[in-house]
């Protein structure tokens, strides 16, 4: 008797637990758990005389990441930014924050070709992935060169270079000055254009350096006011330095003189309505402008425009928006799984993406190969722009005419 009772209480528990369960009897899963988010640390110089330049940065990876809504491979995206002041010492703390405490899977962004070599070691220790979108220093995809560093944007010589067959064979210049912001970046530039400007048959005739901050430039105006057999004067004053240098040119009456060609640092998009006609007919050399004619680039100056309140994108943005696009078909193609930093490192080599500056490659060291443009500044509808004028293919870090 006390059997029957038993089994007739475990036959009603069966019946309600069944009842309780959804038709077919299989338990409701409960909710799914969010998915980490994919951390993306981005080192820019949002102070400072190079914080024109990092802000395009964080504007440009910003867009990148913007058209895909901040979730790829259904992880979220979470960006995780740190000024480094374009300052070494003050980037090496910064780094180890991003890595040691914010935890994150791949780095981006730096201004600064010093602050790039001060954080290379650590960063390659540490096994982190870094696509390096504006910082020069050929040193970082050569020398020091590593399976952890990439770079979308192009090395110190590989934006300059192919300008000087072009002034030599097209402008007419065929002696110049090289004026230039004293660091490694600006050396390596002036190394550059005079071997590829005496290749071709020209002459540099006088290099000046200029030291970091300067903001007064008299003293060497003076001195290139009494150069003779001058062309042209090929000038490399990044961010803040360059629109005082262009305008204390236009002072010294230096226009009616010579030439001025240079780096598109001195002669940003940005730079332009501020330096005023004194920058009018300036010839540079540059991976981007924000008038090339192509539905990729009109996409991305619309979505850029929004973002930035009006402002054109230029290529310190452009390079960082390739630098997002290059992470995320990356991540796409390690579906998600960015812990496995192997496979990551793989996808990154491999990613193909649609760059708005046009053809898009990597070359065996990890470093953009891409077509060079020739812009020239001219007034169109009242309005400053950089204009290309020519188009050199397939330009790599080991570019020579």
């Amino acid at each position: 008797m006390r059997r029957r009772v038993s089994m007739m209480v475990i036959s009603i528990c069966l019946v309600l637990a069944a009842a309780a369960l959804p038709f077919g009897g299989c338990a409701k899963p409960g909710p799914t758990a969010p998915a980490e988010p994919i951390k993306i640390g981005l080192m820019t110089a949002l102070t400072g005389s190079f914080s024109s330049f990092g802000i395009q940065l964080k504007l440009g990876t910003q867009t990148a990441f913007d058209e895909v809504g901040w979730q790829v491979a259904n992880r979220p995206i979470q960006l995780i930014i740190e000024d480094d002041q374009a300052n070494p010492d003050v980037a090496v703390q910064k780094v180890k924050k991003l890595v040691e405490s914010d935890r994150v899977h791949i780095l981006t962004g730096v201004c600064h070709g010093g602050v790039a070599l001060a954080i290379r070691d650590y960063v390659v220790d540490q096994k982190i992935p870094f696509v390096f979108s504006m910082a020069a220093v050929r040193d970082l995809t050569k020398a020091k060169a590593s399976e952890y560093i990439f770079r979308t944007s192009w090395t110190d010589t590989q934006s300059e270079v192919p300008l000087m067959p072009y002034a030599y064979e097209k402008l007419g210049i065929h002696t110049i000055v090289a004026v230039s912001i004293d660091y490694v970046t600006g050396r390596e530039k002036v190394a550059g254009i005079k071997a590829a400007f005496e290749k071709v048959g020209g002459k540099v005739l006088e290099e000046v350096y200029t030291p970091f901050g300067a903001t007064d430039f008299s003293p060497y105006l003076t001195k290139i006011k009494g150069m003779k057999g001058i062309d042209a004067a090929w000038v490399f004053e990044p961010g803040s330095a360059g629109i005082q240098f262009v305008r204390q040119w236009g002072e010294y009456g230096l226009g009616k003189e010579m030439k001025l060609i240079g780096s598109t640092a001195s002669f940003g998009q940005s730079f332009l309505e501020q330096e005023g006609d004194v920058a009018l007919g300036a010839v540079i050399s540059d991976t981007y402008t924000h008038t090339i004619d192509s539905s990729e680039n009109r996409k991305f100056v619309e979505a850029y425009e929004k973002i930035s309140g009006g402002a054109v994108p230029e290529s310190p943005s452009e390079a960082a928006y390739d630098a997002g696009k290059l992470i995320i078909e990356a991540i796409k193609a390690c579906k998600g799984n960015v812990e496995d930093v192997p496979k990551l490192l793989e996808a990154l080599k491999t990613a193909k993406i649609k760059a708005p500056r046009g053809p898009f490659r990597l070359d065996e060291y990890q470093n953009v190969v891409c077509d060079m443009l020739i812009l020239k500044v001219e007034r169109v509808q009242g309005e400053l722009v950089r204009n290309v004028i020519a188009r050199i293919p397939d330009v790599g870090q080991d570019w020579m005419p």
